[in-house]
């Protein structure tokens, strides 16, 4: 055992010096795994916390960072020499196996002075000897991250949370996750790799990029009239809340391409409302990325919809982002929605691709039926 894991060392060191392409202001080093485990988080047989495997301990994976830039990088290369096709494998803890593959290749992403870690397109493939081939093995394409992910299955919102790198100690965990649609022994659901590594050396936080923030966030809700009890003959709008921010980008790398989330959470952290916006359904224009929407069949309202008995609310308006020099400017106005438990003590996540940002919902009043004026 002490012989392989020399050799794994040996191995990893051997790699880091061939992952990367040298540049002249980038660090190269190793993120060394701890723990290692698969996860469902939603569908299928529900939420499920599978063993770690214990056979990737301490396996050195290569990484290069540059702290000026916010630019970091993880090579599968070790992973995928050490543990070939079949991947890391290990018990479920109820009978069959699980196995975790990784094919090499080198994914780049972003780190930040928050300890965030941002890793888009992190690729690998969840096998299961439960199941007779081909339907034991399903490749997943992961925001590998140590931040907050919103990702759907269906119509439902999946969180995930990783575990921001610890400057003091190099700890971080990141998390992957994506939609199986049809495995073989349950329905569609979430599977995640969840991977805590330390790394070595420690970037600065004084020298890394500031971490995404929004400030200046304001709402307005427009409580709508109660819905009737029969289906009126013209589409009732609900509530409707008018939303401005400022998200101030730092390291983080924004692409309106990506899918977009708006949520909004009591204080316990229960979902009032949280709206989607699918990949590719942002139009740019000029320096703004837009939808207008007033049938409600981009901006899909997955919580928080006005309804009563077998009447709901028409949902649908319009969102937009602008680019400025340091800044994007966040502009929203969303119908159809159930406003009652909106507050102070509500907080708001903007989500864009891998990228999400929560701050408090201080700033927001609600105005009446009836009511004129600001």
């Amino acid at each position: 055992m002490r012989t392989t894991q020399r050799a794994s060392l040996t191995l990893g060191a051997l790699l880091v010096a061939a992952a990367f392409p040298a540049l002249a202001t980038a660090t190269t080093g190793t993120c060394t795994i701890t723990s290692v485990s698969a996860h469902i988080l939603a569908g299928g047989p529900g939420n499920l916390d599978l063993p770690p495997i214990t056979v990737a301990a301490g396996v050195a994976m290569p990484v290069e960072f540059d702290e000026a830039s916010g630019s970091f990088s993880l090579s599968r290369d070790v992973w995928a020499s050490m543990f070939g096709s079949v991947g890391a494998g290990g018990p479920t803890g109820f009978g069959p196996n699980n196995f975790l593959i990784m094919a090499p290749g080198t994914v780049r992403g972003t780190i930040d002075a928050g300890g965030n870690i941002t890793l888009p397109g992190f690729e690998f493939t969840f096998s299961t000897d439960a199941c007779e081939p081909p339907k034991n093995s399903y490749p997943l394409t992961t925001n590998l991250d140590s931040s907050l992910q919103l990702l759907t299955l269906g119509l439902t919102p999946v969180e995930v949370q990783g575990n921001a790198l610890d400057f003091s100690t190099g700890s971080v965990t990141l998390f992957g996750a994506d939609a199986i649609p049809a495995p073989c022994l349950s329905s569609a659901l979430v599977s995640a790799m969840s991977l805590t590594c330390t790394l070595s050396p420690i970037p600065d936080r004084s020298k890394l990029p500031a971490a995404l923030a929004m400030t200046k966030l304001v709402g307005v809700g427009k409580i709508g009239k109660p819905l009737p009890t029969e289906q009126p003959t013209k589409p009732d709008t609900g509530d409707a809340l008018t939303l401005n921010a400022v998200l101030a980008p730092g390291g983080a790398k924004l692409d309106f391409t990506s899918p977009v989330f708006v949520r909004v959470a009591d204080g316990s952290g229960a979902d009032l409302m949280f709206v989607e916006v699918p990949a590719g359904k942002l139009t740019p224009k000029g320096k703004a990325y837009l939808v207008n929407d007033l049938g409600g069949s981009v901006l899909l309202v997955l919580v928080g919809q006005k309804s009563s008995g077998i009447v709901s609310s028409t949902t649908g308006g319009t969102l937009r982002f602008t680019r400025t020099k340091k800044s994007v400017k966040l502009a929203a106005r969303l119908h159809g929605l159930d406003l009652s438990g909106f507050g102070a003590s509500s907080s708001v996540t903007i989500a864009v691709g891998p990228y999400t940002v929560t701050a408090p919902f201080t700033k927001y009043r609600a105005r009446s039926p009836g009511h004129k004026g600001r």
